[in-house]
């Protein structure tokens, strides 16, 4: 029989206190009235709670519903075996012993993965155009959105922050309709 590992005193309350958190909050309490009831110092640590909680819930059982899920699979395969002997003209129970192939596969991980690949017209490669200050501007028509992204842009490194690029853009506007 496997051990089971040994659990501090402070981490079983943590995990207690959690579970109550969660059970209360099931029951529609909000976040203060849960801190207040189980002795949390705030709405944050509720919530830091809460969400330990729900993945520790969600963690554990899933290896049982695959099993469960599994032995369910199984006696559906049986059922359709026996009506398979009865009848080998049951086309029916065929149909279902593949949909619980297919599903049994799914659920245990047993098919390949598919190889996916993406690619621009004709087969070729996907083009992508070079950076280039104007482009800001042409994201966007609002001059204030236009800002922003050139914000990020600097942000991110994408350009220099010497001119912001709807500057730039309004003077390839002026060049282009002979302004100088």
């Amino acid at each position: 029989m496997p051990r089971r590992p040994k659990i501090s005193p402070q981490a079983a309350l943590a995990t207690e206190k959690q579970r109550q958190a969660l059970e209360l909050r099931c029951l529609g309490l909000t976040y203060e009235q849960i801190a207040e009831k189980v002795g949390y110092k705030g709405i944050s640590s509720v919530q830091s709670a809460l969400q330990a909680a729900i993945k520790k819930a969600l963690a554990e059982p899933m290896e049982e519903l695959r099993a469960v899920d599994g032995a369910k699979l199984d006696f559906i395969w049986k059922r359709m075996l026996d009506r398979v002997a009865e009848d080998p003209s049951d086309y029916k129970a065929y149909e279902i012993m593949l949909k619980v192939l297919t599903r049994r596969a799914a659920l245990f991980g047993l098919d390949a993965p598919v190889r996916r690949e993406i690619s621009g017209p004709d087969g070729g490669p996907i083009e992508i155009a070079p950076w280039r200050d104007g482009d800001l501007m042409a994201a966007s028509a609002d001059p204030e959105v236009a800002r922003h992204l050139d914000e990020v842009a600097v942000l991110i490194g994408r350009r220099k922050a010497e001119r912001p690029a709807i500057e730039i853009a309004a003077e390839e506007v002026k060049t282009e309709a002979g302004d100088e």
